[in-house]
């Protein structure tokens, strides 16, 4: 979509989780040169972006008790697995919160087992309830957001769960520049067009996944 700004919008919904090519051209050039994503300069043109399904990832065997909480031993490594086959190339990061949803400095490790299998382990310091929060990606895991736990002076080998929705707190994308050294004014033109958005590097399952294509300080082109 054509903005009167010289922005183009480009707006995608995929199908399939997985690696997706994107390609783009200015004038029936294709952008060419560095793009920097997150300040990884081995990001080039064309783009990858990674489609995951964060649905998809599955919390195993949590056994819950009569208030639903994941029981841990103070003082002691609590694990649980984490499945996150089905979910699409990512990677699991997990984060406790303490009862005054306070971020824990000293959170949960997230151990990768391969073939997308994980398990978090957590060992709480006081007593008292947590909430350890799962991001695929960086794009939550609503099947267990938050798992709900809490810690006293007893010991107990009892595991649980309960489940509950957060919206995802979206980080943008760094501005992508794009530098051709052509002498010719197409090459100029190219050079002067800048990607930005966070669809250029990650998108959602089925979820409208947007990027930004700044022609703005280039001719008129498409």
């Amino acid at each position: 979509m054509r903005r009167p700004n010289g922005t183009s919008e480009v707006v995608f919904s995929p199908e399939e989780v997985g690696a997706h090519i994107v390609h783009i051209d200015f004038n029936n050039k294709p952008i060419a040169g560095m793009l920097f994503v997150n300040h990884d300069p081995k990001n080039r043109s064309p783009f990858t972006v990674r489609v995951v399904d964060p649905s998809k990832v599955v919390v195993n065997d949590l056994d819950m008790d009569r208030d639903g909480s994941f029981l841990l031993r103070l003082g002691q490594q609590n694990v649980f697995d984490v499945d996150a086959t089905a979910a699409g190339p990512g990677k699991l990061r997990a984060e406790v919160r303490n009862s005054e949803s306070a971020l824990l400095g000293e959170g949960p490790a997230v151990d990768d087992l391969g073939y997308g299998k994980y398990r978090v382990a957590f060992t709480p310091k006081h007593p008292g309830r947590y909430s350890i929060y799962l991001y695929w990606n960086e794009l939550p895991v609503e099947s267990a957001f938050p798992v709900r736990a809490r810690s006293s002076e007893e010991r107990t080998t009892t595991t649980t769960t309960t489940r509950e929705i957060r919206e995802t707190r979206e980080t943008a994308a760094p501005i992508a520049h794009v530098r051709d050294k052509s002498s010719s004014s197409i090459d100029d033109d190219v050079s002067r067009v800048m990607v930005r958005g966070d669809g250029l590097h990650r998108a959602q399952l089925k979820e409208p996944n947007e990027f930004i294509v700044d022609g703005s300080d280039a001719s008129r082109g498409n």
